[in-house]
């Protein structure tokens, strides 16, 4: 109780501390805030007190409430008793009339499907009788438009679980495709013989019609063509389409001829059988060039009927896509496939018939798409060829003969001697390639466009290995030709032209769409085999992937400019060598004892220099002449920086100068040395650059001397903090054109004239 009135003590306080006294003006209304206390304390007390006397009242009605519920519930429950029961009287009761039911709504079911069963016969058989009605009064039009009708229905119904109806629909199908077919064969036959078709040479004198007559034909090629063209069923009911696929699953994208080309083939189809599967001599496997010569001289005698007279009805008949010229060659390529497949089982085991059968082959499938845009996304006699047995058969020949012929271009006795060597740098001599490295470049170009036409990636891919092979066997060889020679034999400069010559064949080829494309697809495969054996891959096959970089010859590419580099800094050190042995007496020269000269026109060349650079033009005319251009740049500017390196060390810095010296020294190299090499460059003092700042120091007045001295020696020795000096000595050297050499280096060179103290 205390606690309790000790609170409501502090509150009172809090609200006085709160709300009077901050503003004293409002103690004057303290008697009007007790009033409306004792008010609020009133109305609470009277609340308290109807509450006290409505609390039972209320209590009593809820607990009425309460007991009326629950007789509501208990009657609830005793309705819900009685009504399941009534239910399930009344389930029992029905049972018998529900089974009954079922059994009659499955008979109607049954029934129903029986009329629809029967409605698609009777559809059928109305269709087959106006066919039949249209075929007995000669309108084959008609026909044709019943016939399509019957061909839409049963492809509709074609994946129907009734199969006897899906097969007698299709056997309807079928029956009246045939007699339709045979109808406008015979009417189709008929025009193309008044057309005189095909255009052969024949021996038999064929019975030539009245003009009217043959006339009135030719007229007939369009509606009996069109009407061909819309007789075509679709290749699931086609039985033509259904046997092709059968007999060439080994083709990729096969598919059968339009129904009027089948029909204008189909007489060469049987002259090509009649000449190359029987008993007639032509039918030789040593000879695959006699059918493919054939078959050619077919496409060619009927190319401009096919594009005068065919093509336009294509156009009228909706299908401008399809190019007559190209439908025919796919019928003639089916023939030359049908006896491909024969042959190959026969030949495969006879290396010199399987390789001459190679040959035309590729042969026949070059001028066919080069003469006739034959396209690569149609059947190909290449498929044949690069299916497993025959293709490993043919890739395994190829780099036989390959290295048979890498024998003969490399022990030939003009192997190395290039034909160009007579010729101006104009007219061809830019490379200078040895005979031996243009045999291989044609080689590999050869093994090249004889594989890219393949549809096959993955058979791409392998022969591109295959070049990989050879490109290595002949880096090889090539090595083991050059090592016995010395670095400016004729031998030797061959090797390192012919090591160029396929190297920007490579560079070349890193670079074609073709084998990008190639690579890509490599990558690709690797990768997905990759994560399918859960290998993993090195770090530098992860980057070539993510940023898809390199190329198929990043491997030998590699060693060719590793030997191409090495062979060429053998030449460098060699011609190096040879001049640096003739310098020994112009390192020895007086360069303190030089007269004065006081004409500079005077000057004249130094006597222990002309050994010197005579042996250094020689060289250089030398290698010129036997090496490629490209690689001779790259030898006189690598041989120029190391002269004047061997220079700058061993004649300048190992010298002292008088005024004299140093401008004779200065007349050696700018009037002598670096014309050298002036035919090669404008600039040619800039290969020099070394000896070219050492000179502009070493021929300074005496003046620009001490000034540059006392500037460098301030620099390099000055405790002044950096940033401090009055003079910067970079900038004066620069105002002097020295760039190169460093502080101490130009301090140095000026120290070597002992004539400026």
């Amino acid at each position: 109780m205390a606690e309790a009135n000790t609170v409501i003590a502090d509150r009172v306080i809090k609200f006085f501390n709160e709300e009077l006294f901050p503003q004293r003006e409002r103690l004057s209304t303290l008697p009007d805030v007790l009033k409306e206390f004792k008010d609020k304390c009133s109305n609470l007390e009277q609340q308290l007190s109807l509450a006290s006397k409505e609390a039972p009242n209320k209590i009593q009605t809820a607990l009425t409430d309460a007991e009326n519920g629950t007789d509501q519930v208990t009657q609830f429950c005793h309705d819900q008793e009685v009504l399941h029961s009534d239910i399930c009287n009344h389930l029992a009761d029905t049972t018998a009339v529900t089974k009954d039911l079922v059994t009659l709504s499955d008979q109607i079911k049954d029934l129903q499907r029986y009329s629809l069963y029967l409605q698609w016969v009777a559809q059928i058989d109305s269709l087959s009788e106006d066919i039949q009605s249209s075929l007995t009064t000669q309108s084959p039009h008609e026909a044709i438009v019943h016939f399509l009708s019957l061909v839409d229905l049963t492809y509709n119904i074609n994946s129907s679980k009734c199969s006897h109806l899906v097969q007698f629909a299709s056997d309807s199908v079928l029956f009246w495709y045939k007699i339709i077919k045979s109808k406008l064969s015979v009417e189709m036959e008929d025009v193309l013989n008044a057309w005189g078709w095909p255009f052969i040479v024949s021996t038999v004198k064929q019975k030539s019609l009245p003009a009217e007559e043959t006339e009135a034909k030719k007229n007939k090629l369009s509606p009996v063509f069109i009407s061909l063209l819309r007789l075509q069923l679709p290749d699931i009911l086609c039985p033509e389409a259904q046997k092709s696929i059968k007999n060439r699953d080994v083709i990729p994208g096969w598919r059968p001829l339009l129904l009027p080309l089948q029909l204008m083939v189909l007489p060469l189809k049987k002259r090509f059988k009649f000449h190359f599967f029987g008993n007639k001599q032509t039918n030789s496997k040593d000879k695959p060039e006699w059918y493919f010569t054939q078959a050619l001289t077919w496409i060619r005698d009927h190319r401009m009927f096919l594009e005068d007279q065919i093509q336009p009805i294509l156009d009228r008949a909706g299908k401008p896509g399809v190019v007559a010229l190209v439908e025919f060659c796919r019928g003639i390529v089916a023939l030359v496939i049908d006896k491909m497949q024969v042959d190959l089982e026969e030949i495969m085991f006879d290396d010199i018939q399987f390789c001459h059968q190679v040959d035309e082959t590729l042969a026949f499938d070059k001028e066919l798409r080069d003469d006739f845009s034959y396209p690569l996304s149609q059947p190909s006699c290449l498929s044949l060829l690069t299916s497993e047995k025959p293709f490993q058969k043919w890739i395994n020949t190829e780099y036989a003969n390959a290295v048979d012929k890498m024998d003969g271009m490399m022990t030939s006795s003009s192997a190395w001697q290039s034909q160009y060597m007579n010729m101006t740098v104009s007219e061809g001599s830019d490379l200078k390639a040895p005979e031996c490295a243009e045999a291989f470049v044609v080689l590999m170009t050869t093994i090249l466009e004889r594989y890219r036409n393949i549809r096959s990636v993955e058979r791409q891919v392998r022969f591109s290995a295959l070049q990989v092979q050879l490109l290595c066997d002949y880096r090889e060889r090539l090595v083991q030709v050059k090592d016995p020679h010395p670095a400016l034999s004729a031998t030797y400069s061959s090797v390192l032209n012919a090591i160029h010559y396929v190297l920007q064949l490579l560079q070349k080829w890193a670079e074609d769409p073709f084998f990008v494309e190639l690579y890509y697809w490599k990558c690709q495969e690797k990768s997905t085999k990759g994560n399918a054996e859960h290998e993993e891959f090195s770090a530098k096959e992860e980057d070539d992937l993510k940023g898809f970089e390199g190329s198929l010859f990043d491997g030998p590419l590699s060693l060719f400019q590793h030997t191409e580099k090495q062979m060429l800094d053998e030449v460098v050190s060699y011609v190096f060598d040879d001049v640096k042995a003739r310098t020994y007496a112009y390192q020895s020269d007086k360069w303190l004892a030089v007269p004065s000269q006081k004409d500079v026109s005077a000057l004249s060349l130094s006597e222990n220099a002309c050994e010197m650079l005579y042996v250094l033009r020689k060289r250089l005319l030398e290698v010129q002449d036997s090496i490629a251009v490209s690689l001779f740049i790259n030898f006189w500017q690598r041989l120029a920086v190391s002269l004047s390196k061997f220079i700058f060390t061993t004649i300048i810095c190992q010298n002292h100068f008088s005024e004299a010296g140093a401008a004779q020294l200065n007349f050696d190299m700018t009037r002598n040395l670096f014309p050298l090499f002036g035919q090669y460059t404008t600039r040619p003092e800039n290969h020099f650059k070394e000896v070219k700042e050492a000179l502009i120091l070493l021929t300074l007045k005496s003046g620009n001397i001490i000034l540059l001295r006392n500037i460098l020696k301030e620099a390099l020795h000055s405790s002044t903090p950096s940033g401090e000096t009055l003079t910067d000595p970079v900038a004066t050297l620069q105002d002097f054109k020295v760039y190169k050499l460093g502080l101490e280096q130009a301090r140095f060179i000026l120290n070597l004239r002992v004539d400026v103290s």
